[in-house]
């Protein structure tokens, strides 16, 4: 059975040894060194990946980039396969990264939230395995996920109060925002969303 958390049931006795702040083994996590773990775990999850971003970089090249492949397949394809394995490294390299250093802080006698905390961001220098655009969308998709964790642990704290049909509100200044520049200043938009707003909206 495979060493690693959620593979293995932990016994009652762990569960509270980390609920009370008590460290995780290396042992308890995976067989080997943690870097040669790290490393069998960017090449797993590499070979897991690429079949979902093929899709991701395939579809908007087809769509909306089929003229500058009919004149310079070459080098769009070059690029292609550069951005391609640019997001592989990137989701490979991060989630080995989290797991490494998370298990180096933990040799160090380092708290479990603060290793996971610090490797969490160290993991973010990978984000430049990703092409200028892609980085910020990535951040941009990542960006609600936070403040909807800040926004439910003040919930827990009794810090703001519940408001309800929030979901509403917030989508309709996002399609405000958007229309706006679709309108008003088309450029500031991606291009190929662009292309799709002007097959819904046109």
């Amino acid at each position: 059975m495979p060493k690693s958390i959620g593979d293995i049931p932990m016994s009652v006795e762990q569960q509270l040894h980390i609920i009370n702040g008590g460290l995780l083994k290396c042992e308890d996590m995976h067989d080997g060194s943690c870097l040669a773990d790290a490393l069998i775990r960017f090449v797993k999850i590499w070979n897991n990946s690429y079949k979902y971003y093929i899709p991701i970089h395939l579809i908007p090249l087809l769509l909306f980039q089929r003229k500058k492949l009919k004149q310079n397949p070459g080098k769009t394809i070059k690029q292609f396969l550069l951005e391609f394995c640019g997001s592989l490294f990137f989701v490979a390299g991060y989630i080995s990264a989290c797991k490494y250093v998370f298990c180096v802080l933990r040799t160090l006698k380092y708290n479990n939230r603060i290793s996971l905390s610090f490797s969490g961001l160290f993991s973010g220098v990978f984000l430049f395995g990703e092409k200028l655009n892609r980085r910020a969308e990535i951040t941009i998709f990542l960006a609600p996920k936070f403040l909807e964790t800040v926004w439910h642990m003040l919930q827990k704290r009794n810090l703001v109060m519940k408001i309800d049909y929030w979901e509403y509100f917030v989508f309709g200044i996002a399609m405000g925002i958007i229309n706006y520049y679709y309108i008003n200043n088309p450029n500031q938009i991606k291009y190929s969303y662009l292309q799709v707003f002007k097959k819904i909206w046109n």
